[in-house]
């Protein structure tokens, strides 16, 4: 905002002092034209040229000067405004692109997170499915024996009945 009142301020700076060279130039005219009759033939022509009355045409032109001065101003600080606008338009715009591009790392950090927690959850999946193997042919084993040696059993008792 200081740059904008700093700017203005140096506009109706510049404004005051163009004022004040037109009010010296209306002076120095006025005196001029009471000296020569070529001054009397260019203000003549200015009077026409504003279709205003001689006596009058200093007073319209200075009018005119001062509202074409004024309207030029406006328009270079619409201008620079407009310029400042748009300035303050991009470093938004900047500050909203690195806001996201901070956004996007740190999602791609919780994802890289996320990956390394699911590798290690797969890691203690695939060993707990070897422990489970290995635990399920443990019990295959004991009952094979036990089958073997209960069948091995009955089969004597069958010989011991048969001799009987």
């Amino acid at each position: 905002m200081s740059v904008i009142q700093s700017f203005k301020k140096r506009q109706l700076k510049k404004q005051v002092e163009q004022k004040a060279q037109v009010e010296k130039v209306i002076e120095k005219s006025a005196s001029d034209q009471q000296s020569g009759e070529q001054k009397n033939e260019a203000l003549t022509l200015l009077a026409k040229l504003l279709n205003v009355a001689e006596q009058d045409a200093i007073s319209a032109a200075t009018k005119y000067i001062e509202s074409n001065i004024a309207f030029f101003m406006n328009d270079a600080d619409d201008e620079n405004l407009k310029k400042v606008d748009i300035d303050i338009q991009v470093d938004d715009a900047k500050a909203e692109l690195a806001e996201s591009a901070s956004n996007v790392n740190s999602a791609a950090s919780s994802v890289e997170d996320a990956t390394s927690d699911l590798a290690y959850q797969a890691s203690d999946i695939a060993n707990a499915t070897e422990e489970l193997k290995e635990a399920a042919a443990e019990v295959k084993k004991p009952s094979e024996e036990a089958q073997k040696s209960s069948s091995g059993a009955n089969k004597s008792k069958q010989k011991q009945s048969s001799k009987k």
